[in-house]
């Protein structure tokens, strides 16, 4: 396969969250984004990204920055609130036409991954989604690989209790053993002190003295 063959198809299942106001700005990355391969599901508002978030899996969100009501900075940290749980990660980029240095740092602290200014060119915008896709990509990767080693790593200490529970049931069973024939060899000495040795030796003679 080449390599747009092999880009085609990790982006094909990604499923970006996009939120914004301006039903013309919405309207025309919804259809670039489409355009990429993703999956698009396009809000005009605060609330109802928060009710899909809930409600649906999402690999990136696509933020306005200033929108009535819940603004962009608002909403990235409701939405960490609600996934601040999940060890899935989900990349939240920032997207604005009157970005300031000082909005950009209040929305990382809120919660976001990056922050692009508007522009008639989505070139950069998209680059940076597929930049957060990969990562995120990797980061999921990553917990998979630690929660395979942290089941196996538990069979691992399942398997060594068993193995010292058998060789502690082993060495009891030994100890009773030898406890058993202890106990034997004690009752023939008792039989035989009391003058009992079985029918194949005489019964030995024992003399009782009295004292006096």
């Amino acid at each position: 396969a080449t390599a747009s063959t092999k880009e085609a198809s990790f982006f094909k299942d990604q499923q970006i969250l996009v939120v914004d106001d301006s039903p013309t700005y919405l309207m025309l990355l919804e259809d670039e984004l489409r355009r990429e391969g993703y999956g698009v599901t396009a809000v005009a508002d605060g609330l109802a990204a928060l009710d899909a978030v809930r409600h649906r899996e999402f690999d990136c969100i696509v933020i306005d920055l200033v929108m009535p009501g819940m603004d962009g900075i608002q909403l990235c940290q409701r939405v960490s609130e609600l996934r601040g749980h999940a060890r899935a990660l989900l990349p939240i980029l920032i997207v604005t036409s009157r970005g300031t240095k000082e909005k950009m740092m209040e929305a990382l602290e809120a919660g976001a991954d990056d922050f692009v200014e508007k522009a008639s060119d989505s070139t950069v915008l998209k680059a940076r989604i597929r930049t957060l896709l990969r990562r995120k990509a990797l980061h999921d990767e990553q917990e998979r690989i630690h929660r395979e080693l942290r089941d196996k790593e538990l069979e691992l200490v399942s398997e060594r209790a068993e193995r010292k529970t058998a060789q502690a049931r082993a060495r009891l069973a030994e100890q009773l053993e030898s406890a058993n024939r202890e106990l034997e060899n004690a009752n023939r000495e008792l039989k035989e002190a009391h003058g009992y040795v079985g029918p194949s030796r005489r019964p030995l003679e024992v003399k009782v003295i009295l004292g006096g």
